[in-house]
């Protein structure tokens, strides 16, 4: 990948097998030593039109930060989110990229206060919205934007970007769109239960549960 940047193609199906290795939890620390995540968003950054990097890169990103608070603190600090938020920002059509780049974030947010606070500081609250908003028929994007958006609650200052970005109607539309996707349930719940107990929100935005 660090050889043929240029190369598309080479970005992709590196991204891509990078993807399957970090899937096992043995291989993620592996990959990070050997400059896989600098290696990942170079590609990301050289390419930021195409859609099948911008996918495979952010799966990859989601995989390496999955169950491993190490490489979430790295992806941080060498401008993961960045590049995530800037993926979900150019492909806003494409429902392939907005799962993936949820995913991603949805894992980065795990267990890291510091992840949480920079994700919502940078703006992908209003991305992910987007996201859902664009892509109603899509499950996989509805479940892991539930999933991130839940994550975000867990801390207090970002309540007040969730509110003002309106997030409570569309997690209500995907409770509504999905009653027998556990998954998405669960997600949209725990939001709900974030916003009332964390940030004490008005519980009337909930009458309708």
């Amino acid at each position: 990948m660090n050889t043929h940047i240029k190369i598309v193609s080479v970005q992709q199906y590196g991204c891509a097998a990078l993807s399957n290795i970090a899937f096992f939890e043995n291989n993620r620390d592996v990959i990070t030593e050997k400059k896989g995540i600098e290696r990942i968003l170079a590609a990301m950054k050289e390419h930021p039109n195409d859609t099948p990097t911008q996918q495979y890169a952010c799966e990859v990103l989601g995989n390496l930060c999955y169950e491993n608070a190490k490489n979430r603190e790295m992806i941080r600090q060498q401008g993961g989110i960045d590049c995530i938020i800037a993926a979900m920002r150019n492909h806003p059509n494409d429902a392939d990229v907005q799962h993936q780049s949820c995913a991603a974030l949805k894992n980065l947010a795990y267990e890291n206060a510091t992840n949480r606070k920079e994700i919502a500081k940078k703006g992908a609250v209003e991305f992910i919205l987007q996201a859902m908003s664009k892509h109603p028929g899509a499950y996989i994007v509805q479940y892991q934007a539930c999933g991130v958006l839940a994550n975000l609650a867990y801390e207090k200052e970002n309540g007040n970007v969730l509110e003002q970005k309106r997030s409570i109607p569309l997690i209500q539309a995907a409770m509504v769109n999905y009653p027998g996707q556990l998954e998405v349930q669960h997600q949209a719940l725990l939001m709900y239960w974030n916003l009332l107990v964390i940030h004490d929100i008005d519980s009337n935005d909930t009458a309708r549960l």
